[in-house]
């Protein structure tokens, strides 16, 4: 056997390897998914949610506020706001992206009438490109 027909072999035997262990793990994914049942789900009815670092910082929060509107507000390592997903009592959908300041530098979204919109800020605040 030559030098070229052993590695050939040797990789022929590797696909077959990682095919086993990708079935064994798809085994093993549906098994457990497959367990799960509705009456073993728990639930949780809550206004906020709050995630907080091994440090004890809030870093996420899911919650919905007094006017109705329902976000996600991400934080930075430094308890700044990062990135916002919200969506609006009106109808309204926004995703917006901060600066290390907390300031917004990019939201997209829906607005209330259904009409789709980019605007990017710089930094002093100003609007600097809307696109429709």
């Amino acid at each position: 056997m030559t030098l070229e027909d052993r590695v050939a072999q040797l990789e022929r035997q590797n696909r077959w390897f990682k095919r086993l262990g990708l079935a064994v793990v798809l085994a093993a994914a549906s098994l457990v998914l497959g367990g799960a049942s509705p009456q073993g789900m728990r639930r949780i009815d809550a206004n906020e949610i709050f995630l907080r670092d091994a440090q004890g910082r809030e870093r996420a929060a899911l919650l919905v506020t007094k006017e109705g509107t329902v976000g996600i507000w991400l934080r930075d390592a430094t308890g700044k706001f990062r990135s916002v997903y919200s969506l609006g009592s009106t109808g309204s959908s926004i995703l917006d992206f901060r600066d290390k300041n907390g300031k917004v530098r990019m939201a997209m979204g829906i607005t209330a009438a259904e009409s789709p919109r980019i605007n990017i800020v710089d930094a002093n605040g100003k609007l600097a490109k809307t696109f429709r």
